[in-house]
Order: C-alpha cells, then sequence, then structure tokens
C-alpha cells in the first residue's frame, strides 16, 4: 500500500526511492476487501497522504482467476484508463501452474509481459519466500519456486526479517525489524535498507546494519530456546557414544543390555 500511495503522489519511497506521479491500479488477491481498505486508509493518514484520486483498486479475492483469463480481463478493463503501473498482490493467486517448474513459470511471466506491452505499462508483483531460514541465500534467491522469478523482473526488492537484539536494541510490542535489498538488471543495486515495521507504516533506520537475518521460520525466543535445548541433546548422546566406544572392552551385554545403535542414534 505505501508503493503504491507513494507512486500516486509522487513521494519518495523509504525516504530514498523517488517516484514519478501517475495513475495506479492494485490488484488486490489475498486481502479481504474491508481490510485492504483499511490499511490504505490507516496508511494515508500516518503519511499525511492526499485522497488517493488516482489510486484504482480491484478486489478479486475469492473469484478464482488465473493469469491466463485474468490477462484478456484486465487488458479490456484498463486500455483506456492509462495505468502507469498494475500491481499483482500475491502472484500465487494467479498461477495455477507449478512454481517449481521453469517452463510454466516462462509461460506464465509471458503473460505479464503481454500486459505490460499492450497497456504500456509496468507492472508489480507480491512474492513470497520459500520455507525455512532465508538468511544463507543471496536474496534474489530467496522467492519460492523456480529461478524464473529471480531472471525475469527488471528489478527485484527482497524484505528478509532481521534481529534487533544482535545490536541490543529492543523494539516496542507489535514492531519487527526487517532488511530490503535491491537486485536491478539496468542499474547498480542501492546499498540495503533497514526498516523497522509499526503499524501501518516501515520506519527507516540507520541503527541495525550489523543485525543479521532471523535464523529459522520461527524466530521466536521460544524457538531459539528449543533449539539451543536439541544441540545439548545430541552433545549429551555424543558423549555417550564416546565413553561407549572407550570403554568397549568393558561392554558385557548381560550386565548392559543397551545395544550400541540406540545411544548412537
Amino acid at each position: 500500500e505505501i508503493y503504491t500511495l507513494s507512486l500516486h503522489d509522487a513521494l519518495p519511497i523509504f525516504d530514498c526511492f523517488k517516484c514519478k506521479k501517475g495513475k495506479v491500479l492494485y490488484i488486490n488477491l489475498e486481502v479481504d476487501k474491508n481490510s485492504f481498505l483499511k490499511r490504505v486508509d490507516d496508511v494515508q493518514k500516518v503519511l499525511g497522504f492526499k485522497e488517493a484520486a488516482g489510486l484504482d483498486i480491484w478486489n478479486l479475492r475469492g473469484q478464482n482467476v488465473s493469469i491466463d483469463k485474468l490477462a484478456p480481463r484486465l487488458i479490456r478493463r484498463a486500455r483506456t484508463k492509462n495505468y502507469d503501473v498494475i500491481v499483482f498482490d500475491p502472484l500465487y493467486k494467479i498461477n495455477e501452474g507449478d512454481e517449481n517448474n521453469a517452463s510454466e513459470m516462462a509461460r506464465f511471466f509471458n503473460h505479464l509481459d503481454y500486459v505490460c506491452v499492450q497497456l504500456q505499462t509496468s507492472i508489480i508483483c507480491c512474492h513470497h519466500h520459500s520455507k525455512g531460514a532465508q538468511g544463507g541465500k543471496f536474496s534474489m534467491d530467496r522467492a519460492s519456486g523456480s529461478g524464473v522469478f529471480a531472471r525475469d523482473p527488471d528489478a527485484l526488492l527482497d524484505m528478509i526479517r532481521i534481529d534487533p537484539r544482535d545490536v541490543g536494541k529492543s523494539l516496542e510490542e507489535g514492531q519487527t525489524a526487517w532488511r530490503i535489498a535491491s537486485t536491478l538488471r539496468e542499474f547498480r543495486s542501492p546499498e540495503d535498507i533497514d526498516v523497522i515495521f509499526d503499524y501501518p507504516i516501515h520506519i527507516v533506520t540507520d541503527e541495525l546494519k550489523e543485525a543479521k537475518p532471523m535464523s529459522g521460520s520461527d524466530s521466536s525466543t521460544n524457538s531459539r530456546r528449543g533449539n539451543a535445548t536439541r544441540a545439548e541433546k545430541q552433545e549429551q548422546k555424543y558423549e555417550r557414544l564416546m565413553s561407549f566406544i572407550e570403554n568397549w572392552s568393558e561392554y558385557d551385554p548381560k550386565e548392559q543390555p543397551t545395544p550400541f545403535p540406540t545411544i548412537a542414534e
């Protein structure tokens, strides 16, 4: 919503990406209509945006539309609107193919390219990460599915959650910290940007440069404690195994019926 309103009002995104004023169509496929409109209204109030007269919202949640059916409908609907940007949020809602299949994803993105050419517009697509920890990957490789998701776009903006405790910073209740990495096809990629999400907006900060990405999909304190407990159990098993090996010559199955495979489990 922030990107969309920034484009509409020609205001910079995250205080650094300049925007040209233009007409925007936001295709909402995931969030309930009333919830989405409330988000837009909340962002406008906090940032002081003007009334979004040049922002059109097409709510399609629950409409069961795939890209091959949506593309011709969209072209007919938007041909005379002269949109500068069209946003699809999220992509998986209009993809009926296997997102891990490169050929199917290439055909999927060809539909988006066709929309771009027919309407002479730019397209912004919202996509999700794959499962599991993402910190060890390059930002362009974090998207769920085929590598086509990294190769086809002209610009990628990736958001990954980071841990402010790494730099001794505590956040207020409800706040989360994120890092935005950019990968551009035609230009030099800008430096990463750190932001704190405080509903309904992201606030740029320079206090988290040394913070690391969260270690897993469940990044709570309980999860970290659970990981530590599992590591301790593994260490105990290892110590038992080494003790068993060192005392192998004294082992008597009648007196010590515990089998080797169980100890080495």
